[in-house]
């Protein structure tokens, strides 16, 4: 029998998740990911309704351990933070009410499990994934989720 875990890195440029699956044999691997990219010219309510659209498939993983899911930075400033913030709320909304496992996990904390410190930036990050999993991203944002699926089934080990 496989568990799944999921980690999703919120953004309306570039919302990023991936879906990791481990069976009995331990071996883990992605079986399902997806960059959602949304378009500044289109309005704030289509943008959120895209993403959410393509996120609910998440709802109906059978044997799903957790979602992780980025939290907000606290150094980010303007306008696009409170439509981010919407975003990130919305999203754990839709988990919440379909009794889906989720944490928030900060990005100091995500840098930290992948670089050992918890400031990094994300060519850094990016090198430090494929150091510590073997694995390569091109896109910062699947790197971030990518990391936050494995910390998610990784947390579920302790």
């Amino acid at each position: 029998m496989c568990i799944y875990y999921v980690g999703i890195d919120p953004s309306l440029t570039g919302c990023a998740y991936i879906v990791l699956e481990e069976c009995e044999n331990n071996e883990i691997k992605i079986v399902k990911k997806g960059l959602i990219s949304t378009s500044a010219k289109d309005n704030i309510e289509d943008r959120f309704n895209k993403i959410l659209k393509e996120l609910e498939f998440i709802k109906n993983i059978q044997r799903l351990g957790n979602v992780y899911i980025e939290g907000l930075s606290f150094q980010s400033k303007g306008q696009s933070i409170t439509e981010l913030a919407g975003l990130h709320y919305l999203i754990r909304l839709m988990l919440f009410n379909s009794n889906t496992n989720y944490e928030i996990i900060e990005p100091t904390k995500l840098k930290k499990y992948i670089t050992g410190k918890g400031q990094c930036k994300k060519n850094l990050m990016l090198l430090n994934i494929y150091k510590k999993f073997g694995i390569e991203f091109t896109d910062d944002n699947e790197g971030d989720a990518y990391c936050l699926a494995r910390m998610a089934l990784e947390m579920s080990k302790v």
